[in-house]
């Protein structure tokens, strides 16, 4: 964080996220940081590709903002959805548009693995759940962490799961159609979508405790406590705080995971010297 801009990174994909009340200000704000980059870039023999930036203005309002920015005098038109790192994010962070990408591609999975088997030949029931597990699942539940929220089962956002799930329990168990999609998923032991979205976030509010305090996840849930409480913070205090995003929410879920006390043990996560003569 630094001059109010947020950067994060991860390989050759580069973000820079800025806020405020003036869409001005932030392009503005974008423009000089870019330029300062490219500047930095070009003494250290780095290349940026201005033809794959992309631009996306997060505003709450029924009317999309078109204000556009300039990186080398190329003009950066905004998009009313953009992905990054395979997740899809839309204007007003609805989602809608990730999970439709999500289920497209999860189903277009189960298509390859339908050719493998029917009711008299091909795999048995206990490759394909397995194959659905592996292969169709992973795809579908990708970045579910980002919008799947504790106590709001999100109706419209897990209707696509669930009737991609009941097309493929109906498949795989040979039913007929109409059969109920619940009893077909305890036939078959796999997993509701919503269970499978909990035990996702759960896994991931438990890692955040594995951490580094310098990784840009730990420092974006320390900042809060940081402002409010103490300098030095625990994570425990995490549960007297109001999430106001979805990181506080899936973190606060420490509280009921962990217990009250907090009595775990605290994992080390330090870097090691391969010099270092003691374990």
């Amino acid at each position: 964080m630094a001059d109010g801009c947020f950067q994060l990174s991860y390989i050759d994909d580069f973000g820079l996220a800025v806020s405020s009340t003036s869409l001005q200000k932030n392009c503005t704000r974008l423009e000089e940081i870019i330029s300062r980059l490219l500047r930095l870039a070009e003494g250290k023999g780095v290349q940026f590709d201005p033809g794959k930036t992309e631009l996306i203005h997060f505003y709450g309002g029924r009317k999309a903002l078109e204000k556009s920015i300039t990186v080398e005098g190329l003009p950066i038109i905004p998009k009313p959805v953009v992905c990054w790192l395979g997740v899809w994010l839309d204007l007003r962070l609805a989602f809608k548009a990730h999970v439709a990408k999500r289920v497209n591609s999860a189903t277009s999975a189960y298509y390859n693995l339908e050719r493998l088997s029917n009711t008299q030949r091909g795999l048995n029931f206990r490759s394909l759940r397995l194959l659905y597990t592996a292969c169709v699942n992973t795809i579908a539940d990708y970045g579910c962490q980002t919008w799947w929220k504790i106590n709001n089962r999100q109706q419209g956002l897990l209707r696509p799961y669930q009737q991609l799930q009941g097309q493929i329990t109906a498949h795989a168990l040979g039913a007929f159609r109409g059969s109920p999609q619940k009893a077909l998923e305890l036939e078959a032991a796999i997993l509701p979508p919503e269970v499978r979205f909990e035990k996702a976030c759960n896994s991931y509010s438990l890692r955040t405790l594995c951490f580094q305090k310098d990784h840009p996840v730990a420092q974006a849930l320390m900042r809060p406590m940081q402002d409010e409480l103490a300098e030095d913070s625990d994570p425990g205090l995490l549960a007297y705080l109001q999430p106001d995003s979805q990181l506080l929410a899936i973190a606060a879920r420490l509280k009921e995971l962990v217990g009250s006390n907090w009595n775990i043990e605290k994992a080390r996560a330090n870097w090691e010297t391969p010099w270092d003569s003691g374990p």
